[in-house]
């Protein structure tokens, strides 16, 4: 096997300039590149520990298993970069654009992504553990499989982004933007998603224990299977939802939206639905024992099967709502 050799930057940009584009397994440690053209450059493997790459051009630039610890790229062009298999712990991408990069399998543990454009990147295993991704735009990304546990991407842009199995746990996205993304079987446990739009979403059989939604959009969002024990949901807008078997024990509801929800043989154990809006809501079958109804509107609402035990119905609406036993009131 080649060793990695220590190189200067000089050596490297004459080189560059001379037409080479092959700089696998060299050694760059603590120098400046600031602004430099190295388009479709070739470093696989190589060690470039703490170099400075800020508002470099590094488009198509081959990166595969290199070690990127503690590197600049901020506001660098990184379009089609490929990082597979990176060490790339504690490197800063503020407003970098990195449209189309390939981060799969890489580590990007502790990294600064703020403001970066990362439309369509391939971000498939990749570890981005207490990341910084405020603003982040992750538009149609793949991040199948990703552990982003603890990471802040507030009012981030994960429209159509694909979050399937990955593991999101106290992941913060308050305010962030989640339009049609995919997060099914996500773990998205003490999540904070509150102000988040999520509308139409996909996030059957996820897990949202502890999470906090209050406030957040969920309109026509597919819940099927998913747990939200002890979730927080007040104010949040469910209009359409599907939550069809959904573990809702102890959520908070207070005041929130779920007109025309779907909530067939949901569990809402000691669930606090004060005040909530169920016009038209699907309940059959549902297990509402100990639950809060204080005030809650449930006209039109279908209650056929539904378990009402100890269920608080203080100031409930019922106006033509069908009642658990197939009666409807006037």
């Amino acid at each position: 096997m080649s060793r990695i050799k220590q190189w200067k930057a000089q050596k490297l940009l004459k080189q560059y300039q001379q037409g080479n584009r092959n700089f696998i397994k060299i050694k760059l440690t603590q120098v400046n590149l600031q602004k430099v053209n190295l388009n479709g450059i070739n470093l696989s493997e190589s060690k470039l520990l703490k170099i400075d790459l800020q508002q470099a051009q590094l488009i198509n630039a081959n990166f595969t298993k290199a070690n990127l610890y503690q590197v600049k790229l901020d506001q660098a062009q990184l379009v089609d970069a490929n990082f597979f298999q990176g060490n790339l712990t504690e490197t800063s991408w503020l407003k970098s654009d990195l449209t189309g990069a390939n981060f799969s399998g890489a580590l990007m543990n502790q990294a600064q992504l703020s403001e970066a454009v990362m439309i369509h990147c391939n971000l498939v295993k990749t570890q981005l553990k207490d990341s910084e991704c405020l603003k982040t735009n992750l538009t149609g990304s793949s991040l199948t499989g990703a552990i982003f546990t603890d990471a802040n991407c507030q009012e981030a842009i994960l429209t159509k982004t694909v979050l399937t199995n990955a593991n999101l746990v106290g992941i913060n996205l308050k305010n962030a933007i989640v339009i049609r993304a995919y997060l099914h079987n996500s773990n998205l446990q003490q999540a904070n998603l509150e102000g988040a739009d999520l509308r139409f979403s996909d996030l059957r059989n996820a897990d949202l224990t502890g999470a906090n939604l209050s406030y957040a959009n969920l309109e026509n969002v597919n819940l099927t299977g998913a747990n939200l024990t002890g979730a927080n949901l007040s104010y949040a807008n469910l209009t359409a939802a599907k939550l069809t078997s959904a573990n809702l024990q102890q959520v908070i509801l207070q005041e929130t939206n779920l007109t025309g929800t779907n909530l067939l043989n949901a569990n809402l154990d000691q669930a606090d639905l004060s005040r909530a809006i169920l016009t038209q809501a699907g309940l059959l079958f549902t297990n509402l024992t100990d639950a809060n109804l204080t005030g809650a509107d449930l006209t039109k609402a279908n209650l056929i099967g539904a378990d009402l035990s100890g269920t608080n119905l203080w100031q409930v609406s019922w106006q033509k709502t069908i009642m658990p036993n197939g009666k409807t009131t006037k």
